[in-house]
């Protein structure tokens, strides 16, 4: 690198640290506005269930959806650039603070979308934040694909592909023009925002459909070309074959987790100590507030399992393709409801079983449901690529059950909860009580069982070697020649003086013991185990 130039060149591990918590954050906290409004829960007639199906929830539950994928799908953008640059200078950094800064804005302009579906001036404003991620974005990458002095000397050679450009740029190209279309549904042709917001809804599938198809051209045509690089640079390997930095993986799913767990508790601060009316002694407020409380240690301790489980995994995953990456996305935005779950759990739940309260234990339990669904997906995935994405560990029978159990608690116990809450005659929140102190003794259960047969196993060993030698010095063993004895007794020791065969895990060699040979046969001092 030339010397004037080294100064305006830094490493890219900072910047892309950075840009990794700012995509978690702005993924997570799109779920604060999904609230129910307070004055709605007040009335005595209200009914949740019913609010939930007729009102425009529904929709914004499913905008808070489609801005998630947005978020996540930028990302994945991010990650291809820095896939490819090994340093970053003054002008990407600009570049990519503009980034971020229009892809924050996406919470509030989705949310507008949400709040007023009937106008199109909002549609028309998450379509313009949506043109402008795509604008900084594609100007991010065209200037990392120039600036030689930041890339690898390999990916240099590589970007001289000019398919390899294009499956960089191609896929910036499709959420602007699919938001115009919903723009000209939204204005011109039907004049029903509605059917706008639909059509926005088509990115999720033409995205998925231009990604699949640019693989395809890279397999094509790409591998043909460049195939000398795929095994010398980690980076060209990852763009070539849709490979994400798990690094990059980890970083964003942590975030994830973790802003999860701080809006739970913010929940639990910010709302319960606000209350009109509330007690004037602390013994009376935490009487009246102790299914708030509840709710909170549920809700927290469920989303550390969850990551618990997210860990698990990720140790025995060695590399990240692009379905690991979907299913990762998936469980993370069913993750990302689990504070607005906790919340209505804790408005709702105050152990009168009423329909309110069953409804907030459905909603909770089915986000539980949904989210480890795709885990269970994810390390499915993983383990039909075993050979490229999986660690050696994964080999041993023992590990595979231990990471298959946890997967499948969840699921069969979420599933439980929730066929128990159609039944009259149990108090479900009794029931969802047991199933939160539950969960974690089936989580150690398997490494409990585990731990101590262990130890048995090491004491009876102990045992074993404590035993006086010379109780059995004098007997006296023949290992039998595999080649000259029936295929029944390979690996069988004959025993001279019963006249009966012993497997070869019920004796050792006596130290000090001396081995003779006599024909086939080969006879040694050995002790019984």
């Amino acid at each position: 690198m030339p010397i004037h130039l080294r100064h305006h060149v830094f490493a890219k591990e900072r910047l892309v640290a950075f840009s990794d918590a700012v995509f978690a954050i702005i993924a997570t906290i799109m779920v604060i506005p999904l609230k129910i409004p307070e004055f709605v829960t007040d009335g005595a007639n209200f009914n949740l269930e019913d609010y939930i199906i007729n009102s425009d929830f529904a929709l914004q539950v499913a905008i808070y959806y489609l801005a998630f994928y947005l978020v996540w799908d930028a990302w994945l953008s991010h990650c291809r650039v820095f896939h490819i640059l090994e340093h970053v200078d003054d002008f990407v950094t600009f570049l990519n603070l503009v980034a971020l800064l229009f892809i924050s804005l996406l919470p509030a302009s989705i949310s507008l979308v949400s709040s007023y579906p009937e106008d199109s001036l909002a549609l028309t404003i998450a379509f313009l934040n949506i043109l402008l991620i795509s604008i900084a974005m594609f100007f991010l990458v065209f200037f990392a694909v120039r600036q030689t002095q930041m890339l690898d000397s390999l990916i240099v050679e590589a970007v001289k592909v000019r398919t390899l450009k294009w499956t960089l740029y191609a896929p910036l190209l499709i959420n602007p023009l699919i938001a115009l279309l919903a723009i000209i549904f939204a204005w011109g042709v039907t004049d029903q925002p509605k059917i706008g917001i639909i059509t926005l809804f088509m990115i999720i599938p033409f995205n998925f459909l231009a990604r699949f198809i640019l693989k395809k051209i890279q397999v094509r045509y790409l591998r043909k070309r460049v195939i000398y690089l795929t095994n010398e640079d980690e980076g060209i390997f990852c763009l070539i074959n849709n490979f994400v930095s798990k690094e990059r993986t980890l970083a964003l799913s942590d975030g994830v987790f973790s802003i999860i767990g701080t809006l739970i508790v913010l929940d639990l601060t910010a709302d319960i100590y606000k209350k009109e009316g509330k007690a004037t002694e602390a013994t009376d407020f935490l009487k009246e507030e102790q299914y708030a409380f509840y709710s909170y240690f549920s809700s927290f301790m469920i989303a550390g399992l969850l990551w618990f489980i997210h860990h698990s995994m990720f140790s025995l995953i060695s590399a990240v393709n692009s379905y690991i990456t979907i299913f990762n996305g998936l469980s993370l935005m069913f993750l990302g409801l689990i504070p607005f779950g906790a919340g209505v759990a804790s408005s709702f739940i105050d152990g009168t079983n009423t329909n309110n309260e069953i409804t907030s234990v459905r909603i909770m339990v089915a986000l539980i449901i949904l989210a480890s669904l795709s885990q269970l997906a994810l390390w499915s995935v993983a383990h039909c690529e075993k050979s490229k994405c999986l660690s050696n560990e994964v080999n041993s029978h023992m590990i595979e059950f231990i990471q298959l159990w946890k997967l499948l608690i969840f699921p069969f116990t979420g599933l439980l909860v929730y066929l128990v809450s159609f039944s009259s005659g149990v108090t479900l929140n009794h029931f969802y009580t047991y199933f939160t102190f539950a969960v974690p003794v089936l989580f150690i259960l398997p490494r409990a069982m585990l731990f101590l047969m262990t130890r048995i196993k090491c004491f009876t060993t102990k045992a074993s070697e404590e035993r006086p030698v010379s109780a059995v010095s004098d007997l006296r063993y023949s290992r039998i020649q595999i080649q000259n004895e029936p295929a029944d007794t390979t690996g069988l020791i004959y025993n001279q003086h019963d006249n009966n065969y012993l497997t070869t895990d019920t004796f050792k060699k006596l130290p000090g013991s001396t081995t003779s040979v006599d024909g086939g046969t080969i006879t040694e001092e050995v002790q019984i185990v």
